[in-house]
């Protein structure tokens, strides 16, 4: 499901994360759409099914607009929004181009909405490969293939934990001069390492 973290800054952030500041993480509260299981599991551009990529837009891209645009009243104008992306969006990886198609769309608003809702700051972050409860879907085996291949790939060597995407949030909802970014926490995956 997609977050959409809307940051109200009314105070000074402490260093612990426990700010004062009001911290409300709005969800989607529909399943992702039929098509979502099949974006992840990835298949071939030419087989890509329309009404599966509609259903992935549906459950992750329409629901930030919505979000956001319900929530502009009510956000500080120097607060900070930050979308949750994914490192699809930039990844080459054949059978992905719809998850990189949502991922993508989402980065792309961030520059222009941080200068069209400025002071409001707008930021995203683009995780890599996290362990988190979605993945309790695939089979055990499989997951554990599949996240060690990941960690294979990452300078840090491992999967990253929802803690540090929560990290991640918190270091640019707290630093009011960032805005306009996406930040890829990805252990290093995004990195040309000559491989």
């Amino acid at each position: 499901m997609p977050n959409v973290v809307l940051v109200d800054k009314t105070a000074s952030l402490d260093n612990a994360g426990a700010g004062r500041g009001l911290l409300r993480e709005c969800r989607c509260r529909r399943p992702p759409g039929p098509g979502t299981e099949q974006l992840v599991r990835g298949r071939p551009f030419a087989d890509l099914d329309l009404a599966e990529l509609a259903a992935g837009f549906d459950g992750k891209f329409w629901p930030y607009v919505r979000i956001l645009q319900a929530a502009l009243p009510t956000l500080r104008k120097d607060g900070s929004v930050t979308f949750i992306t994914a490192a699809s969006a930039r990844a080459a990886f054949p059978g992905t181009a719809g998850l990189a198609a949502i991922n993508g769309a989402l980065e792309a608003m961030v520059p222009p909405l941080a200068a069209e809702l400025a002071p409001l700051r707008v930021n995203a972050v683009s995780p890599g490969g996290v362990d988190t409860p979605w993945w309790s879907r695939v089979p055990e085996a499989q997951r554990t293939a599949f996240f060690e291949g990941l960690a294979a790939t990452t300078p840090v060597g491992r999967v990253g934990q929802a803690a540090e995407i929560g990290e991640a949030v918190y270091a640019l909802a707290a630093n009011g001069f960032v805005s306009g970014v996406v930040l890829d926490v990805t252990g290093g995956a995004n990195l040309p390492m000559g491989r």
